[in-house]
């Protein structure tokens, strides 16, 4: 059907090293009091927003991941060095970025 309407679209999973993901761990903060939290275990990565419960997120590609349970994305991004320095939350129409703190 997507194909019909002139989307593109496909199921190829899209799998990231977990030295990668190693390199997302930590805390970013969203707001004063709006933190998530990144746990890589594995292959899986894991995001926890302050009093909220901890959620898989699932790889679009090596920066971008996307939760199943709400429709929000989060994107990582690095400096100029390649250190992981803050991220993205992509959420009801809205970019939100966070600097990472921990």
């Amino acid at each position: 059907m997507l194909k019909k309407l002139g989307v593109e679209y496909t199921t190829e999973e899209v799998t990231v090293d977990n030295s990668i993901l190693k390199k997302y761990e930590g805390e970013y903060q969203l707001f004063p009091n709006f933190i998530i939290t990144i746990r890589a275990d594995g292959t899986k990565l894991f995001a926890q927003a302050t009093g909220q419960p901890e959620f898989e997120i699932y790889p679009k590609s090596e920066t971008k991941f996307y939760y199943t349970v709400v429709p929000a994305q989060i994107e990582f991004v690095s400096d100029e060095n390649g250190e992981v320095n803050k991220m993205i939350l992509f959420q009801n129409n809205k970019e939100m970025p966070g600097e990472r703190i921990n």
